[in-house]
């Protein structure tokens, strides 16, 4: 199959349109997705799960909401759940912020309504884990320090909720990071590796993002690696 060909098939296949059929930007449209669809979906070796799932973080983290809906509902279309949807947005929220955290949830709410799913989800904590693991029934502050924040807050609520494994969870986080410029890149691709993510993997995702944030956000980050295994 060649790539004019590929790209249309996968480009329908997530989000169940052709490529071109854009009412006043044809031309943009041809060119940036038979290069998307064509190329870098294929890139590399990173299963479709997370490949979508860092996609959506992505876009969350710069706020490009309707962007986001659309990778929603292609990632509900190729067997990713709401669940795990939902997972990877609440996992955002120390880290883009709760205002951010709230638009993009938003977003992913009326991409489930549209496609006909009934909220609100399951609860994964209970009201009584959330009070145990907040601590409120003690009166001295819950954060005694930065990092009793991030390990009573990030990685004692968020990463602990289940749903997602540890290696989707660091890989969304790094695309996180990555989308926002920050400078805790470095510590973040580390944290992947430690956690099983192959080199080959950590790249391809970075690489599979690039073409939704664009190359001055993972320029730095690509730069840290070789990328021969590409």
């Amino acid at each position: 199959m060649n790539r004019k060909d590929l790209a249309q098939k996968t480009y329908y296949d997530l989000f169940q349109k052709n490529i071109g059929e854009h009412k006043t930007d044809s031309e943009f449209d041809e060119i940036v997705k038979y290069v998307t669809y064509g190329e870098m979906v294929h890139l590399g070796d990173l299963d479709l799960k997370t490949r979508l799932l860092m996609t959506i973080v992505s876009l969350a983290s710069i706020q490009a909401l309707s962007q986001e809906k659309n990778l929603i509902q292609a990632a509900l279309r190729n067997d990713i759940s709401p669940m795990e949807i939902r997972e990877a947005i609440y996992q955002l929220t120390p880290f883009i912020g709760i205002a951010r955290a709230q638009n993009a949830i938003g977003a992913m709410n009326e991409a489930f309504l549209e496609a006909g799913i009934s909220l609100p989800l399951e609860r994964i904590m209970g009201k009584e884990e959330i009070e145990r693991r907040l601590k409120l029934d003690r009166e001295q502050p819950l954060f005694s320090d930065i990092e009793d924040y991030y390990e009573t807050y990030v990685y004692g609520i968020f990463y602990q909720r289940g749903i997602l494994s540890e290696k989707v969870r660091e890989m969304i986080t790094l695309a996180s990071f990555v989308s926002l410029n920050s400078s805790l890149v470095n510590e973040q691709i580390q944290r992947c590796r430690d956690v099983g993510n192959r080199e080959e993997e950590i790249l391809t995702g970075l690489f599979h993002i690039q073409q939704y944030i664009g190359i001055c956000c993972t320029d730095n980050a690509i730069k840290l690696h070789k990328p021969k295994y590409l």
